[in-house]
């Protein structure tokens, strides 16, 4: 089953030129992804009543148009394929004109919550239907990124806030990004927008974690490294490439 939403473009997701930013395409995703476990009863709330949950371990997205302020959009999303402990999830987002805005794929595992171990996909027997046959890339596998401290280096330093959290009571995906983002100078994200993102999430970040970004630029491509500064443990490690504003 393929699972269609509609989105518009509101003024809080907004840059300064009142485009979406990178970070409202991936929520918008991420929100049609959530709404389409609604019908199949596999919300984050119903599958922590049965003592599990859904974890993101690898999202991977290329940008082709940033919509304008208000503008409606249609966001795809279908479950792919499952590979044991993790199943693949994918997404097309167009505009109302048909012009393909952004595509993206995921991968998702469960995970016991009193264990915080991975729960294989099995588990979920029937309720989650696969499309094999529709892809937003072909011969798409999660990435293992790999950081290098070789070019300009631009650190920052965060703390996760209650308003961080998110309904597993550990650091929203979301803010990974973000904070990632603000690493990358201001100067620089004006002339220049991200046409390409991926993320490797590794290890949880809970209430009053402090993380350090470290990010390194190489020409138009970002790699970032979100390391906490507890127990020394990377958290994240996401590239970004970029490429001059139309």
């Amino acid at each position: 089953m393929v699972y269609e939403e509609k989105f518009k473009v509101r003024g809080y997701s907004l840059d300064e030129n009142c485009y979406a930013r990178p970070l409202a395409i991936m929520g918008y995703m991420q929100d049609a992804a959530a709404l389409h476990c609604i019908p199949l009863h596999l919300t984050g709330p119903e599958l922590q009543a049965e003592g599990i949950t859904w974890v993101i371990t690898n999202f991977t997205i290329e940008y082709y148009y940033y919509p304008y302020w208000s503008e409606e959009l249609k966001v795809e999303t279908w479950a792919k394929d499952n590979s044991g402990f993790r199943t693949r999830r994918d997404y097309l987002i167009t505009t109302m004109a048909g012009r393909l805005a952004a595509a993206g794929a995921s991968c998702w595992s469960l995970l016991d919550m009193n264990t915080r171990k991975p729960v294989p996909v099995a588990y979920l027997g029937e309720r989650l239907q696969y499309h094999g046959d529709k892809a937003a890339f072909d011969n798409w596998k999660p990435e293992k990124i790999v950081f290098e401290e070789d070019g300009d280096i631009f650190t920052g330093d965060f703390q996760a806030c209650y308003y961080d959290l998110d309904f597993n009571n550990h650091l929203n995906n979301l803010k990974y990004m973000e904070w990632a983002m603000n690493t990358v100078p201001a100067e620089y994200q004006r002339e220049n927008v991200l046409s390409r993102w991926s993320v490797q999430f590794l290890d949880e970040v809970f209430l009053g974690d402090k993380i350090t970004v470290k990010t390194v630029r190489k020409g138009d491509l970002f790699h970032h490294s979100l390391i906490n500064k507890e127990n020394g443990r990377t958290c994240c490690r996401a590239s970004g490439e970029w490429k001059k504003k139309n």
